[in-house]
């Protein structure tokens, strides 16, 4: 299922995560009700009105920092809640507190930073919380599920969309169900979207429908990514699926395959077998692949080509490369034979590359010409032999061989 996302040593928090979403699935998306008090904050007339005070927000960042640009936001938005209802603002306080479940926490923002930041809203309006109190102050609720840049995260972005989108669900129900939630996320995709200038740069789109939907959609928060995974694993894109549908379909493949439901496209055997979009998890359509994945290193002795090229393998293996492990984790893989080293010199041929004949002795003495494969074919029988694990060819001194002769027919590919 689509839940996990790490070994439980790691990550044991993210059934605390999720039974919070549902929590909030239950009692405010298919209710009008609240998760921390007896209040009906959840209305479609409250909604509505705090998608319009939402909205009427100065969101333009200009040339200012991130933390500068939240400051920024975070004192617009309580200025808007000053002379308000108070239903209004404990209905930010709870927008807050669920778009802050799925962002992971770091150094700069613990789980202590969402705790104060969402008493610091609750607490502009009376009762107090009342109920569900260990939702916010357990520090493995808050804890997230996915690193997410703060510049694609922040107020302006998750909260009009998500009031956008529990405003029409409520007054304008979808006739879908929920189990699987496949019509559903078409709907999302064509009655929410509200940002045509950048409908892909919205992480929360991708987050909600992980929140609300566990055991069916991957923690991806990348469109690109979506496709990546799509190209890297399954058929084209179908034109009637949605992405989330056809990986669904992929995951249930490699489940039965592997013999396993502990995958994940962002942990080893799978991360590293698909091109990622970017440094974190989030939506950016934009943003080139962190590492290619055919690359020529040069330069003068003492550079550091030969630790680049530990490492690069590594990451593309493993999908990162801790420092101290590199070298180690190195030898390992060329043990298992998933990365090949080989140097190029002058008399360097296709034989020797792709494939060969080769002299062999037969049973009656004589000799005879058999074909034999090169490194290339036999890495490549490795990798087709063992579906989602990447294998690494890594070829020294590349410029002293004829290319041309060594790759044959493959250099037009």
């Amino acid at each position: 299922m689509a839940r996990w996302i790490g070994p439980r040593t790691e990550y044991d928090h993210i059934e605390d995560v999720l039974k919070a979403a549902a929590t909030w699935k239950e009692r405010c998306f298919l209710d009008d009700g609240s998760v921390f008090t007896d209040e009906s904050l959840w209305t479609p007339a409250n909604v509505a009105e705090l998608e319009q005070l939402v909205q009427a927000m100065d969101r333009k960042m200009g040339d200012i920092k991130d933390n500068e640009w939240e400051l920024r936001i975070w004192e617009q938005l309580k200025e808007k809640l000053t002379d308000v209802r108070p239903e209004l603002i404990h209905l930010a306080a709870e927008a807050f507190w669920f778009t802050s479940l799925y962002p992971e926490s770091t150094d700069q923002k613990p789980p202590s930073w969402k705790r104060d930041r969402f008493n610091e809203l609750w607490e502009m309006a009376q009762p107090p919380v009342v109920q569900n109190q260990h939702l916010i102050e357990d520090d493995r609720t808050l804890h997230g599920v996915a690193v997410v840049h703060p510049r694609h995260w922040w107020l302006y972005i998750p909260f009009p969309y998500l009031l956008r989108m529990v405003r029409l669900w409520k007054t304008e129900p979808p006739r879908v169900d929920l189990q699987p939630p496949w019509r559903f996320i078409r709907w999302l995709n064509t009655k929410v979207e509200f940002n045509p200038k950048a409908p892909t740069k919205m992480p929360m789109r991708h987050a909600i429908r992980y929140l609300l939907f566990p055991d069916y959609v991957e923690r991806v928060q990348s469109s690109t990514d979506k496709r990546n995974i799509i190209a890297a694993f399954g058929k084209p894109e179908d034109k009637v699926k949605t992405d989330d549908e056809v990986i669904y379909e992929i995951r249930e493949r490699l489940e039965k395959e592997r013999g396993t439901k502990e995958l994940d496209f962002y942990r080893p055997p799978l991360a590293g077998t698909w091109p990622r979009s970017g440094k974190d998890e989030s939506d950016d359509d934009e943003v080139k692949p962190e590492k290619a994945l055919n690359v020529i290193l040069y330069g003068p002795p003492g550079t550091g080509k030969t630790y680049e090229t530990a490492q690069r393998c590594v990451e593309l293996c493993d999908g990162e490369a801790k420092p101290s492990e590199i070298r180690s984790r190195y030898r390992e893989l060329v043990e298992a034979e998933r990365i090949e080293f080989i140097t190029f010199h002058q008399s360097y041929g296709y034989e020797e590359f792709v494939e060969g004949l080769r002299p062999e002795t037969g049973s009656d003495a004589g000799i005879r010409l058999a074909a034999t494969d090169g490194v290339l074919k036999r890495i490549a029988r490795r990798a087709r032999e063992n579906e989602g694990e990447a294998h690494v060819l890594v070829i020294d001194e590349i410029n002293r061989a004829n290319v041309s002769k060594v790759m044959g027919e493959l250099i037009t590919l």
